[in-house]
């Protein structure tokens, strides 16, 4: 899936770069006999004018708001020709497994993946300096599923106890 499909817009949107979401997996002890997969989700954020100092992220699906935080690291702020560019990073596993059973229940029993992920939504709060509210849609969903499956298909789920969170807190939105 490309940075086009996974992008979001926002009110400092970069001129030549697209913000986006992408879900990935690291494999930890890599060709060891206690190699595991960690499930992770990079949120770039491009802007022109400034970077955002990210601190942490909110999600809100089905009427919860998931707060990650610790997520950012100084080191990755980029600033080129450009603009900015601001990374962070949310690793998965059991102290965050309620916001991965969410984005699942997006899908439920459905046949048609495709058609509930184009009718699925997620906002996104990034905080940092200010609140920057985006909205994610289908490639967020699709790239969830498709890392998911394959992490499945690698290891189970049994990779969830072994992996570091990312802190996260849920609360009801209100």
């Amino acid at each position: 899936m490309s940075a086009a499909d996974r992008s979001f817009t926002h009110k400092y949107e970069s001129s030549t770069r697209y913000s986006n979401t992408k879900f990935d997996i690291l494999v930890v002890d890599y060709l060891k006999e206690n190699a595991y997969p960690v499930m992770r989700l990079w949120v770039n954020y491009c802007a022109d004018d400034d970077y955002l100092n990210i601190t942490s992220a909110s999600f809100i699906l089905n009427g919860k708001k998931y707060t990650f935080s610790g997520i950012g690291n100084k080191d990755w702020y980029v600033k080129d020709d450009d603009g900015y560019l601001e990374q962070v990073l949310i690793k998965f596993g059991m102290d965050n497994i309620d916001f991965l059973a969410a984005l699942e229940d997006i899908f439920g029993d459905t046949e048609d993946v495709t058609e509930a992920a184009e009718n699925a939504t997620c906002k996104l709060i990034l905080h940092g300096r200010e609140d920057v509210e985006v909205e994610l849609g289908e490639g967020f969903f699709l790239d969830f599923l498709v890392i998911k499956l394959g992490m499945v298909n690698i290891n189970g789920l049994d990779f969830l106890e072994k992996a570091s969170s990312s802190t996260m807190k849920v609360t009801d939105v209100e």
